[in-house]
C-alpha cells in the first residue's frame, strides 16, 4: 500500500541501466544470473549511498536513486549528483573485476539524471519512499540517450548544473519514446 500525503520535494532523479542485459544474461548459466545482478546492484547501490544519494528501488537491471535539495540555497546536491554519477562510472572497473572473478561477463551501463519536483509516497512494504513525477519519468525516458558508460542529463537538470564549470555539456537531440524531440546533454569532465 502507498500513502500519498501531498509531500513534494525538489530532487535530482537518476537512473542507471545495464546495456544489453537480456542478450548478456542469455549467455550466462541460470545458476549464475543472480550473482551477475547481485554484483551490479550491490556495487551501484553502495556507491550511491556513499555519495549521499537515496536508492529508491532496483528494477532487475537498473537502479533508481535521487539526491534531495534540502533548502532553496542548497546547490551542493547538484554537485553531489554529478560527482556520484562519475563515481559510478569509475566503479565499473572494480565491478567488472568482481564479475571476472566469478567468470561472468563485463557490464556496461548508461546513466541519466533529471531535476524537478517529485511527489513522495510512503510504502507499507518498504522503509524507502517511492517517488513520482515528471523528473522521474523523464529520467527513465532519456536514459538511452546516454553514451555507453556515460552520463546524460535532461534540460531541467542542465539549467541547474550549467554553472558547474568543471564539466562540459554537449547538447544532443534525442527522440523520446512518444516521438517528441528533446534536447539532452552529454556530461563530461572539462578538458583543460
Amino acid at each position: 500500500m502507498f500513502e500519498f500525503n501531498g509531500k513534494t520535494q525538489f530532487c535530482c532523479v537518476c537512473f542507471i541501466d545495464i546495456v544489453n542485459s537480456t542478450k548478456t544474461t542469455a549467455k550466462i548459466p541460470p545458476s549464475k544470473i543472480s550473482k551477475f545482478y547481485s554484483i551490479f546492484l550491490n556495487t551501484m547501490s553502495n556507491v550511491v549511498e556513499q555519495n549521499g544519494g537515496i536508492v529508491v528501488k532496483t528494477l532487475g537491471d537498473a537502479v533508481l536513486y535521487y539526491f534531495a535539495r534540502h533548502d532553496d540555497g542548497d546547490m551542493d546536491y547538484i554537485q553531489r549528483t554529478i560527482a556520484c554519477n562519475f563515481n559510478l562510472i569509475q566503479s565499473r572497473k572494480h565491478m567488472n573485476e568482481l564479475l571476472n572473478e566469478e567468470h561472468l561477463p563485463n557490464i556496461s551501463f548508461r546513466i541519466s539524471a533529471e531535476y524537478g519536483k517529485v511527489i513522495i509516497a510512503t510504502s507499507s512494504v518498504s522503509s524507502v519512499n517511492e517517488i513520482f513525477g515528471k523528473a522521474t519519468s523523464m529520467c527513465s525516458m532519456i536514459n538511452h540517450g546516454a553514451e555507453t558508460n556515460g552520463l546524460v542529463i535532461g534540460e531541467d537538470m542542465f539549467m541547474e548544473a550549467q554553472s558547474l564549470s568543471q564539466y562540459q555539456y554537449k547538447p544532443i537531440e534525442y527522440s523520446l519514446p512518444n516521438s517528441s524531440e528533446r534536447i539532452v546533454y552529454q556530461v563530461a569532465f572539462r578538458q583543460n
